[in-house]
């Protein structure tokens, strides 16, 4: 292990006939996207779009990219999945949440269009498999954005393997892209859309008649049905930390393996 000159209780002297060198200064990250426009859903959820210089390579619906804000000579990033990548491979779309006091999204909920931005390259293993077996999507929150982009591929490729997507929110407004996802059905994809609200009681929710309860009692319904059973459905879980967790367990206990459950978690804390 190396140590500093200043590292143990005094300073060094440096040694006699050369001086220490200057610590090298990191250079600012250079940004490589404009952020073209936000749509608000609600006070605390929005639609970005983004334009990068240069296409995405390698990109496949499911993964995430970092979002960066530049700070100085630092950058502030947190991995957000993709919502949308045209078709140039330029402009992509994130579905984003403010969390009071955080580190980034703050900063980025207040960038005005044609501000300057970070975005690193496509990661992650959260995509789906070629395969003639029913999909079970199971999403809350944001969490529904990878999965947008997964069913955008299936609409434009012409895949009719039969999905069914449940998306649990607080609130009705918070269901956002329900006019997206039914323009998608109309076109002939293959979707069964269950969006649920939890707190059905609260007055915000006052003019919603479809689905109530948390996102697991509709994988619980989802579950007595014949169609959806073990060694014939793969299962998608995004979202909140104990949701995932707790559909997890429950898949298992309803004998599927865990093979079929493939799950992306996304932590709220910090963003």
């Amino acid at each position: 292990m190396s140590i500093s000159p200043t590292t143990i209780g005094r300073p060094l002297p440096a040694p006699r006939g050369r001086a220490l060198p200057d610590r090298p200064t990191r250079a600012a990250p250079e940004p490589n996207a404009t952020l073209l426009q936000h749509i608000d859903f609600t006070e605390s959820l929005a639609d970005f779009h983004l334009q990068l210089d240069a296409p995405l390579a390698a990109f496949l619906p499911g993964q995430y990219v970092s979002v960066g804000v530049i700070d100085g000579a630092d950058v502030v990033q947190r991995p957000y999945s993709v919502v949308s990548l045209d078709s140039s491979q330029r402009r992509i779309e994130f579905f984003v949440r403010r969390i009071p006091g955080g580190s980034l999204s703050s900063r980025f909920w207040d960038l005005p269009a044609g501000a300057r931005v970070r975005v690193g390259p496509a990661r992650g293993m959260f995509t789906t498999q070629p395969t003639d077996r029913r999909r079970l999507f199971v999403a809350t929150g944001t969490g529904l954005a990878p999965f947008l982009a997964m069913l955008e591929a299936s609409f434009a490729s012409g895949d009719k393997v039969p999905t069914t997507l449940i998306h649990g929110a607080s609130y009705a407004d918070e269901l956002a892209y329900a006019d997206r996802l039914a323009g998608w059905v109309a076109g002939g994809l293959a979707l069964d859309y269950r969006p649920t609200v939890s707190r059905s009681e609260d007055p915000r929710n006052g003019n919603w008649s479809g689905l109530i309860g948390r996102a697991d009692a509709q994988l619980e319904r989802a579950l007595a049905e014949e169609a959806l059973a073990p060694g014939e459905t793969s299962v998608y879980l995004c979202g909140n930390p104990a949701m995932v967790d707790g559909c997890r367990r429950r898949l298992i206990d309803a004998g599927f393996s865990a093979a079929e459950i493939r799950a992306e978690l996304f932590h709220a804390p910090g963003h």
